[in-house]
């Protein structure tokens, strides 16, 4: 079995986190951004607080995106390189973080579920373009 490639991981992941990125900023940043300084005003956050957070946002999409490729570059013995493994990845990396990891406060009541259904679908398909792309310029080691 052949040894991930750490260097060329991080830079795949790095590219499939600007892919996570480039989409998080258009949903939130374009075409949610008044929905999301609504919601967040009515849980008591001022706007001026979640713009401090925007560098950390920033810095979890490019862990997502090396996260997720280091999950295709694990599970690729098995199941082979390709979209359909990126595919596996990225599903695995959107289930465990927007969906477990960012459910809670929407079913809470903290945030409206069109909020809920917007992230979950767009994230879906954003984290799943993103394992593509970076899962494409993946290779092993020799």
């Amino acid at each position: 079995m052949a040894k991930i490639n750490t260097g060329r991981m991080i830079l795949c992941g790095l590219l499939a986190g600007l892919v996570i990125n480039i989409g998080e900023i258009i949903l939130n940043v374009v075409i949610l951004a008044e929905d999301w300084e609504d919601a967040s005003e009515s849980v008591g956050l001022a706007a001026s607080e979640g713009t401090g957070m925007i560098f950390w946002y920033i810095i979890l999409g490019f862990l997502l995106g090396i996260t997720g490729v280091w999950i295709y570059a694990a599970i690729r013995p098995r199941y082979g390189a390709g979209p359909r493994t990126a595919l596996f990845a990225g599903s695995t990396v959107w289930f465990l973080t927007y969906f477990l990891g960012f459910s809670w406060p929407f079913f809470n009541g903290w945030f409206p579920m069109y909020l809920f259904w917007w992230t979950m679908i767009w994230g879906f398909v954003e984290i799943n373009l993103a394992m593509v792309i970076g899962a494409r310029f993946y290779a092993e080691e020799g």
